[in-house]
């Protein structure tokens, strides 16, 4: 794998017959995994890629920028562990509009595009979204489980020899262990299809993963993750942000490793987020805190938006959203916090995710647009 992936940036001079796996614009190690693997397994099972077009270069890209790759702390680190650098990487500005507009591409970890029209596969755990644009013949793996790493692992353990991809199920199954939270009954987050394809993997490589080591590989990942003290207040904001855009109106939703109510008690958190406010030209932004605490997690939410209107329809359509299950976020107004005239809640239902958030976000924007 790591061959393939040093040798695969030798197509970054190409302009046509290509082959992109574009990870999500937040670049985690869910993402970042999702892509690196798949376009190794594509490589090597050149038969099985959706497109009756002629692929002469395959190569997965992460979603962000190579500046601000470092601010993916964790990421950067379980990547070096497996021995890949930035010099086996491609990150979006490493390639030219023309690459991306005019070459075929497969979505992971993601399945709404500005390139949908290019887009010939996806692999995502997000609900669908019926405004994708995806093509009908786009082939489309979307199910909800609780890691995408876990629908790419079984691309790889339907092979005759599962145990030849050693590198890149080893680095699934750490994006697996940190998405489900090591499998918290408190968070919930997991299905039965992540938890088989976990004990799949440990029967595979049992000197190096079993049920008793998930604990220790979570907590390191969640230390390195959580360890923002080389980072800004900015870089914070940035480190896991996505953006969303509907008739020239802009909500940002960052969310770090840490709970909003401390990230808004940093020294410069107020000039920092005015700093990101005006980068991408932002309405409003949804904080999302996630804290990792003993046997579960805590998590905190923040509107700030100068729209009085806006803040309040995005405060309420949060209090009353509910899931296909009935659960709401369980949402707590913290009164005595008054930065930057936000509003901000502690969220009791630990379950629901950015995930569940991003949706009733989006149409909040679009009838807000209109």
């Amino acid at each position: 794998m790591l061959n393939f992936l040093k040798e695969s940036r030798k197509f970054l001079a190409h302009q046509e017959n290509l082959l992109i796996i574009l990870g999500n614009e937040s670049c985690d190690l869910d993402s970042a995994a999702s892509a690196l693997s798949l376009a190794y397994y594509y490589s090597q099972k050149t038969h099985e890629i959706p497109t009756n077009s002629i692929i002469k270069g395959i190569f997965p890209v992460l979603n962000v920028t190579r500046k601000n790759f470092p601010i993916k702390t964790e990421v950067k680190h379980i990547l070096a562990e497996f021995q890949i650098t930035e010099n086996h990487l491609i990150f979006k500005d490493d390639l030219n509009e023309t690459q991306f507009s005019k070459n075929e591409i497969i979505l992971v970890d993601h399945h709404v595009s500005p390139y949908h029209s290019n887009v010939v596969g996806v692999f995502d755990h997000r609900p669908y979204n019926a405004d994708c644009n995806l093509s009908e013949r786009c082939h489309k793996t979307i199910e909800k489980v609780g890691s995408c790493s876990t629908l790419i692992s079984m691309e790889f353990l339907k092979t005759d020899k599962p145990k030849d991809y050693e590198l890149p199920l080893s680095l699934l199954y750490h994006a697996i262990i940190l998405d489900t939270v090591n499998f918290s009954d408190k968070v919930n987050i997991f299905t039965e299809k992540d938890v088989e394809v976990v004990n799949k993997i440990e029967s595979l490589f049992p000197e190096k993963f079993s049920e008793i080591k998930r604990k220790d590989i979570f907590e390191k990942i969640n230390k390195v993750k959580a360890d923002i003290s080389s980072l800004t207040p900015y870089q914070v904001l940035n480190k896991d942000a996505k953006f969303l855009s509907f008739n020239g109106v802009n909500i940002s939703l960052p969310g770090f490793p840490m709970a909003v109510q401390e990230f808004v008690s940093l020294p410069e958190a107020h000039e920092n987020l005015d700093e990101f406010v005006e980068e991408f030209d932002s309405t409003a932004i949804v904080l999302i805190g996630q804290k990792h605490v003993e046997n579960g997690v805590l998590r905190d939410i923040g509107i700030i938006s100068g729209d009085s209107g806006l803040k309040d329809e995005l405060s309420e359509a949060l209090k009353k959203a509910r899931n296909d299950k009935g659960q709401q976020l369980q949402l707590e107004e913290i009164k005595g916090c008054t930065f930057m005239n936000g509003i901000y809640f502690k969220q009791h239902n630990l379950e629901l995710t950015r995930k569940f958030i991003l949706p009733i976000v989006e149409t909040v924007l679009k009838n807000f647009s209109k």
